[in-house]
């Protein structure tokens, strides 16, 4: 699906550039119309759509713009007998909306290239080239819309830079600018072509996502997140390194309006900031940090306390960024940091962690909750991707 999409966006792309370059090549005695008329001919419908989107700025179903565009060429032709002189297109356009359709009211002149500008200012943040929070909002209106109409999934996704106010303070606003402008590059090339990325105020970004499930939504952040962690910005002479947090939401399944997936994107988002930062959180009502997936694998594990004698294998049932739940014949003591050796790459992995809890399921059975330890970066790294490569397959799996 995604490489459709792409494709199909790039056709379109090249349709516009295509209609552009017939209006730009084509001089007063040149025949507009046949030009496109070849455009059409070639790229199909789809062209009529484009042609008046940049000859009107008005957004049309392609049966409706093939319809109008033989319209208009006919009418050409009317009025042009009847004026018995040529008449060329953008006149024949703005009569035809006006007069024969009503549906301009006081049309006005302008070069479509300085509109092309134009428009493109109006959408876009100036700083880091993404779209604005206006532009943002339509779009978030219009997938809401198509979302429902075709009954698929939509999810928005809300980036915060932490600590930004430090960046500014210690190394100037310029600095702060170059950061923004960083992070939006990486949010440009992280996305897909249907994706939309804006700059939603200050240092906060936001992500809207059509045909895009929770845990997909959430693999493309946390690949987000990681490559702006990893990411070393030169400034002044002075190296910067900057973390984000994120929160997902996702219609239908959070809520059926933009207005709710907005507001619980970002409970996600702030939820994340007072968890530490540098994560990214997705709206669940029951408020658990991490989404986990099945992990049931024989797995060694032994305590890092002197106090404690403890090297024994013991089974594992579920597996997150932050945690693995365990299941042993024994008890192991709140508090008591042990060590997991596990396969997750070609080589095994030992993290380190916490046990939070501990529940008796039988006499000889115990669940043992562990949480990882922070600061062991390269090991949660590959846990990460172990995880996130396995979410896809597990998208109902949010306990």
């Amino acid at each position: 699906m995604e490489a459709e999409a792409i494709k199909e966006g790039e056709a379109m792309d090249a349709i516009r550039k295509a209609v552009l370059a017939c209006m730009q090549n084509c001089t007063p005695d040149d025949d507009l119309v046949t030009s496109l008329n070849a455009v059409i001919a070639q790229e199909g419908d789809e062209a009529c759509k484009i042609i008046l989107e940049i000859l009107t700025h008005l957004d049309f179903e392609t049966p409706v713009a093939v319809r109008h565009w033989h319209e208009i060429v006919a009418h050409q032709a009317s009025l042009s007998a009847a004026l018995k002189r040529p008449v060329n297109l953008p006149v024949t356009v703005c009569d035809y909306f006006h007069w024969v359709k009503g549906s301009i009211g006081f049309p006005k002149l302008v070069d479509v290239y300085q509109f092309e500008e134009i428009f493109h200012r109006n959408q876009h943040d100036f700083l880091t080239n993404l779209y604005n929070r206006e532009a943002f909002e339509e779009g978030l209106r219009q997938e809401i819309a198509r979302a429902k109409r075709y009954g698929r999934k939509l999810s928005l996704l809300f980036i915060d830079v932490d600590c930004f106010k430090t960046v500014n303070d210690t190394h100037g606003h310029l600095a702060g600018d170059n950061v923004l402008r960083t992070v939006a590059k990486i949010l440009s090339s992280r996305k897909r072509m249907e994706d939309m990325a804006a700059r939603y105020g200050g240092d906060e970004f936001v992500l809207l996502l059509p045909d895009t499930d929770k845990a997909e939504a959430l693999v493309l952040a946390e690949r987000i997140r990681a490559s702006v962690a990893g990411r070393c910005m030169e400034f002044g002479g002075h190296s910067l390194q900057v973390t984000i947090s994120g929160g997902v939401a996702t219609f239908p399944d959070d809520g059926g309006e933009g207005l709710v997936l907005r507001q619980y994107a970002d409970e996600a988002l702030y939820r994340a900031k007072r968890n530490g930062k540098n994560s990214v959180l997705c709206h669940k009502p029951d408020g658990r940090k991490f989404v986990r997936v099945p992990f049931v694998k024989q797995l060694n594990i032994r305590s890092l306390m002197p106090a404690q004698e403890l090297d024994a294998t013991v089974k594992s049932k579920n597996l997150c960024c932050g945690g693995i739940l365990l299941e042993n014949q024994h008890p192991i003591g709140l508090g008591s940091l042990v060590e997991i050796n596990m396969g997750l790459s070609e080589e095994p992995v030992a993290i380190q962690g916490k046990v939070v809890r501990t529940r008796e399921l039988a006499s000889d059975r115990f669940d043992i909750a562990v949480s990882f330890l922070e600061e062991q970066e390269p090991v949660k790294t590959v846990l990460g991707d172990y995880v996130l490569n396995r979410l896809p397959q597990w998208s109902n799996c949010w306990q």
